[in-house]
């Protein structure tokens, strides 16, 4: 999983040789399945904290200048595989290495961004089928109904190209997941497991859809 990763220097991430960093050092693999099915779950949203705290000390320094600076974003976007690389830097590293906190949004804007700055371009096309669900994350993770549609619409389209039958990896959790995020922004307006960690009061209803939270 991330322990590739945590091997290598955080810049290397954003540099244009982005495409071999990605493939050797972020391990994001289109043939990780089990059964036939990709096993994100496994690989990318179970971490323990330990590697919770190695992403941190690794990236944390390069995760907070960029939000602060914007600096490597050009750079970055120079390539699909660049671009990507600093999605998964501020979307998917943040929510480890700020794990309840805060903080753990802080990259979301300039990611939210670089997903549509890809999607816009077509960027996402040249990747591989499952490197493009993490350019699709920031749009899933968005408290805003539009980002949300557009998720969901692409989210569909990936697991459709997923089911074909000359693709290795198979998941059929895409779209419904995508769909189970919508659905709560559609209800709340917002992300109600959030509110503690962004100080935000929850109402009575947003209180009981917490007991039995799916995220």
């Amino acid at each position: 999983m991330f322990r590739a990763v945590l091997s290598h220097k955080p810049q290397q991430l954003l540099r244009p040789a982005a495409p071999r960093i990605l493939a050797k050092r972020l391990s994001i693999s289109d043939k990780l399945h089990d059964e036939g099915k990709v096993s994100f779950q496994k690989w990318w949203f179970q971490p323990t904290p330990e590697i919770d705290s190695q992403i941190k000390e690794r990236f944390g320094a390069l995760h907070q200048q960029v939000i602060a600076t914007k600096e490597h974003v050009d750079v970055a976007k120079e390539t699909p595989e660049g671009t990507l690389a600093l999605i998964i830097l501020l979307d998917q590293m943040g929510r480890n290495m700020y794990r309840g906190q805060a903080q753990a949004f802080s990259g979301d804007a300039i990611a939210r961004s670089l997903a549509m700055y890809m999607v816009r371009r077509k960027f996402h096309e040249q990747l591989r089928l499952v490197k493009r669900s993490f350019v699709y994350m920031p749009l899933m993770h968005a408290e805003d109904v539009e980002a949300q549609e557009l998720s969901v619409q692409l989210y569909t389209e990936l697991a459709e190209q997923l089911r074909a039958p000359d693709e290795d990896a198979k998941n059929d959790d895409f779209a419904a997941y995508a769909q189970m995020h919508m659905d709560v922004i559609a209800e709340f307006g917002r992300f109600p497991s959030r509110n503690k960690a962004l100080s935000r009061e929850s109402t009575p209803e947003e209180v009981e859809w917490l007991k039995n939270s799916p995220f």
